[in-house]
């Protein structure tokens, strides 16, 4: 009984450490490929979501795998899943919100934002939420 308590004090131990390393970084990504929405055919629309249409975008699935690996080799953690709701709109500004989620199964959330664009290739910074009550005091 005691080992198994150890074992897992040792295992959330490990994981918060993770998580505090990881918890308030901030990473640039370049993304070189991307793809671009196009409209149908006759669509109507207003103006900006045709001009948002026009612009290059990072497939949800591309962003979290990217930022995965970037925060990952940064940090020389585990690469964390990180999903994102949508595609990111390649235009300067851009932000979005994703969930980074652990090994361990601890989860934080994150902001890309997009800070260039040339052509079809996307940079943005990516910035780990801070841990709740990361600036208190840890003495008892």
């Amino acid at each position: 009984m005691f080992a198994t308590r150890s074992a897992k004090i040792a295992s959330m131990a490990a994981a918060a450490a993770a998580a505090a390393v990881l918890a308030g970084c901030s990473a640039e990504v370049h993304v070189g490929t991307v793809r671009s929405s196009t409209s149908a055919p006759g669509a109507t629309g207003s103006k900006a979501a045709s001009d948002d249409a026009a612009l290059p975008k990072v497939s949800a699935e591309k962003l979290g795998q990217q930022t995965a690996k970037t925060l990952a080799e940064q940090y020389n953690q585990p690469e964390p899943t990180v999903t994102c709701p949508e595609d990111l709109v390649g235009k300067v500004g851009t932000t979005m919100r994703c969930r980074l989620t652990a090994e361990d199964g601890s989860s934080l959330g994150l902001t890309v934002t997009v800070t260039s664009v040339t052509g079809t290739d996307v940079k943005y910074d990516i910035k780990v939420d801070d841990l709740p009550g990361a600036s208190a005091s840890a003495t008892p």
